[in-house]
């Protein structure tokens, strides 16, 4: 084969340094309108990029060409200098150092992309620091003690029981999972 193939869909969840609610509703569209064509210079096109006032979320096709790091990294850094040129409005803008990136398989699209097209009205209901659970594994003292900089919670927690067979033991969100039915959650659910 002369060819490489390659799909690796990524759901990005980062948020504003110290929580900070730095993104007022009327700045969201033009900011991922923004960050959209900041994916697209790295050849890994936004698929959908939503959130709330202090974190977004964002799902990405991407390259084969280019390391998530350098992804995540450009966006970050150019999103925030187009949020400090705003005038003197948000001088003092930063992102929080850390993220989390996870892989979707294709299956998943439709539910990843409404679980982010829903951030208000989920942040509703479920507070971004509120129902968080930890992971039980040697990524729960990285993400929970802070390394990554955000709440690990945001991309897969929440109140209910459910998990993600490949996250170990983890509770997470039903709005992520798009409402499985409680007897598939209890299955994947740790002993």
């Amino acid at each position: 084969m002369s060819q490489s193939l390659v799909k690796n869909l990524i759901h990005l969840v980062y948020s504003t340094k110290n929580r900070m609610a730095w993104i007022p509703e009327d700045v969201r569209p033009s900011l991922y309108a923004f960050k959209a064509g900041v994916f697209k210079t790295m050849e890994s096109p936004a698929i959908i990029i939503g959130g709330v006032e202090d974190h977004v979320h964002a799902l990405f096709s991407l390259s084969k060409n280019q390391k998530l790091t350098d992804v995540i990294g450009e966006v970050k850094k150019a999103s925030s200098g187009w949020m400090k040129s705003d005038g003197t409005r948000y001088p003092g803008f930063y992102w929080q150092g850390g993220y989390a990136a996870f892989s979707v398989s294709e299956s998943n699209i439709d539910q990843v992309r409404r679980y982010i097209e829903n951030q208000q009205e989920h942040h509703k209901k479920c507070r971004f620091r509120t129902n968080c659970v930890s992971c039980v594994s040697d990524m729960e003292s990285k993400l929970t003690n802070g390394m990554c900089g955000i709440d690990w919670c945001d991309a897969v927690r929440c109140s209910e029981n459910f998990a993600l067979p490949f996250q170990g033991n983890v509770r997470v969100c039903p709005e992520y999972l798009g409402r499985r039915s409680s007897a598939f959650a209890d299955s994947l659910a740790p002993g």
